[in-house]
């Protein structure tokens, strides 16, 4: 089940800040549109979501003040009754405070302003900007990717940088208790926390490839989202490496191509299901399980999502568009089924007890529809099976 609110403007990110509240950010940057930056707050709730047919409530809560020379809200995060974004401030490069810092100061949840704004990295145009802040509530650190080829790691406390990489682009960030990955250019790397050290470079199947999203369950498993360009034609995949304690390393597990995708614009993962949710150029939003396997495509996009996020019980995906398109997918459904194995005893109950029916119906195959014909009709029967079984992996594998 989805539900959408139209917004005034194009929408970039969004975060939650708890089940119920969340933060919507984007505008017409510094183009004389007509369409102004913003910064909004949105309450939402939803009513017996899994039935399909439940009662949605989506209002506006705050619009969060925004200074006349500042540009698009391009990335957000939020932690401790704070918000922290992305914004240009100048078109000066050198003197652009584009990490911004908005408090909560009077105790109610919905009243933010300005408090902090730094510059961590400097510009060399008015395209660049910062892409993504993401917060870490293991270590109190924030990462910070820019789109000049910087990336940081820097203290919640004074806003020091603690790490610094450079020369690539990092799209996505995804971190543990012991380990942190980052999806850069067209590889994943991984990295201790404690010294910062880099453990391992993991790349992709496919030549020409760029990560746009990575995701990690328990520090063993890593999926990576990428795109690869082949003649011409750009084409969406995704990765799975798992831990191998035999060679203290992550090998190669399994892979998978999205079929008609072009590629891949968001990714995010619940970190306790293993469910994936990657967002395609094609303006899909697809679910699936930990083993690559498709649950749901949704459609509700328009145009391709621009950021999304799982709520705090992972039981609803918020996603945003170029558009103004603010849309809500309940994802409790494909999170519990990501969590079913096939040594699942309640799998075992259940087909124990379809066992006697397929007997029956084997029976009745056999006497009464090819009497006198027994053998033809096993082989008929099995080979009827084989031929299911085989279309039907042939059409997952390509979805």
């Amino acid at each position: 089940m989805s539900t959408s609110k139209q917004l005034s403007f194009p929408a970039y990110a969004v975060c939650w800040m708890n089940k119920n509240l969340l933060a919507v950010g984007g505008g017409g940057g510094t183009t004389k549109s007509g369409i102004k930056n913003k910064l909004q707050l949105f309450f939402y709730e939803e009513t017996e979501p899994e039935i399909g047919e439940g009662h949605t409530k989506i209002e506006l809560e705050n619009d969060v003040e925004l200074n006349s020379s500042d540009d698009a809200v391009m990335s957000l995060d939020y932690f401790h009754n704070t918000l922290i974004a992305g914004i240009n401030s100048s078109t000066d490069g050198n003197k652009n405070k584009h990490l911004r810092v908005f408090e909560n100061k009077d105790g109610s949840s919905k009243n933010y302003e300005e408090t902090q704004r730094f510059q961590i990295t400097k510009f060399s145009n008015d395209v660049q900007y910062q892409r993504l802040c993401k917060y870490d509530s293991h270590h109190s650190v924030i990462f910070v990717s820019c789109t000049n080829k910087k990336f940081f790691i820097i203290s919640e406390s004074d806003f020091r940088v603690l790490f610094e990489k450079d020369d690539c682009t990092v799209y996505d960030v995804i971190f543990g208790e012991n380990k942190f990955a980052i999806a850069a250019d067209n590889r994943i790397e991984v990295y201790e926390w404690k010294s910062f050290q880099l453990l391992q470079v993991l790349y992709m199947p496919k030549e020409n490839a760029t990560v746009r999203g990575i995701g990690m369950l328990n520090e063993e498993t890593i999926i990576g989202a990428y795109y690869y360009v082949r003649n011409g034609q750009r084409y969406a995949g995704l990765v799975k490496f798992d831990y191998s304690p035999l060679e203290r390393s992550w090998v190669f597990a399994t892979m998978k191509i999205l079929r008609n995708a072009k590629g891949v614009t968001k990714f995010c993962m619940d970190p306790s299901s293993g469910m994936i949710i990657v967002a395609t150029a094609d303006c899909k939003i697809r679910f699936m399980t930990l083993d690559l396997t498709t649950l749901s495509i949704n459609s509700s996009h328009h145009l391709p999502v621009t950021d999304m996020r799982l709520s705090p019980d992972s039981e609803v995906l918020a996603s945003v568009s170029a558009d103004g398109q603010l849309c809500f997918h309940y994802a409790g459904k494909y999170k519990q089924l990501s969590t079913v194995k096939l040594e699942d005893p309640g799998l075992l109950i259940r087909f124990s007890l379809m066992l006697p029916f397929i007997i029956g119906v084997f029976y009745f195959y056999l006497h009464h529809l090819f009497p006198g014909r027994k053998m033809d009709a096993i082989y008929s029967f099995f080979q009827f099976l084989l031929d299911l079984i085989s279309k039907y992996t042939v059409r997952n594998s390509s979805i």
